[in-house]
């Protein structure tokens, strides 16, 4: 079975859901292709193994390798609610030992928020910005433009992970994009306001999407009162 893979951008936790399995030849140098695209920006991951069922000594290695790779630049890689075939897998080996395994995705991604490092990390970071949009080019985009200027910032691409963020972490403005055809920012600003009512919430415009990088930047920054307007 071949392996299927999902990202999803939650917070600054980086998702990757597999189906199928990890093997040695394209199944495994898809998986590692997916940690390799985003291990500059994140080091924060969720492997979640539910629908794997296949697993062997290179698949293992790779999950391993990179576990220590991003632990030695001060993140984690954790496994979420692994089948039966993973679980028995990581106890026979003692893995089960090194690498932090969650019975749920969202047990995974919220542990990464209630140590406390990670609350020492928070007191001192700038304003909390929680930024959504379905597209994760545009929430990359925003999350480094604004972390530039000291702000502490998540991202989301998915609404319902959206809102598991916002239960576990404190937010001050939530940043909505143009969003899309299927989800409007009206609609996503009235979701993610029912969670946290009293966070600010700032839009971008339908146009910010097309605007070449310098004049994005400028948009975001005027949004937040870090830039003039141009001038007439």
């Amino acid at each position: 079975m071949q392996l299927t893979l999902a990202s999803a951008f939650v917070g600054n936790v980086h998702v990757i859901r597999c189906s199928g399995a990890i093997v040695l030849g394209d199944e495994a140098s898809a998986l590692e292709s997916a940690f390799k695209e985003r291990s500059l920006a994140y080091t924060r991951f969720v492997l979640t193994l539910t629908e794997v069922h296949r697993l062997d000594s290179i698949g293992l290695g790779l999950i391993v390798r990179y576990m220590t790779n991003v632990r030695q630049r001060g993140g984690d890689l954790r496994i979420a609610s692994p089948s039966s075939f993973v679980s028995s897998l990581l106890d026979l080996t003692m893995l089960s030992t090194v690498i932090r395994v969650f019975s749920s995705e969202q047990e995974a991604i919220s542990s990464y928020s209630s140590g406390s490092a990670a609350r020492r990390a928070e007191e001192h970071g700038g304003r909390r910005v929680l930024a959504f949009d379905p597209s994760p080019d545009l929430c990359a985009f925003v999350r480094t433009v604004l972390t530039q200027h000291h702000f502490t910032v998540r991202t989301c691409s998915i609404l319902q992970d959206a809102k598991i963020v916002l239960r576990s972490n404190p937010t001050e403005i939530l940043l909505v994009g143009p969003g899309s055809a299927h989800l409007s920012s009206d609609a996503i600003a009235q979701s993610l306001t029912a969670v946290v009512p009293q966070a600010t919430v700032f839009r971008l415009p339908p146009q910010f999407k097309t605007q070449n990088a310098q004049e994005a930047t400028s948009t975001l920054l005027q949004l937040f009162g870090l830039a003039q307007p141009p001038s007439a």
